[in-house]
């Protein structure tokens, strides 16, 4: 089993950390989040750069990505 955890509150969000250490103890987990917190924007989307997807160092070697663009909300 696999499971895609993501959420709009950005890479380092503490619950992806809580949901991959519960997660990972039964399925393979893979992570893809904003790079930052979209504090206060509203609805925002990313339109007018290429969106670039790296790979994330996390605190605890998660399988782990961000996107260097805004969500649409």
């Amino acid at each position: 089993m696999r499971f895609l955890l993501t959420t709009a509150d950005g890479i380092s969000a503490k619950g992806l950390s809580a949901l991959y250490k519960e997660f990972s103890k039964e399925a393979d987990c893979l992570i893809l989040a904003p790079e930052t917190v979209p504090t206060a924007v509203g609805p925002a989307i990313t339109m007018s750069r290429p969106l670039m997807v790296l790979a994330a160092t996390t605190d605890h070697k998660l399988l782990a990505y961000y996107v260097s663009g805004r969500p649409a909300n």
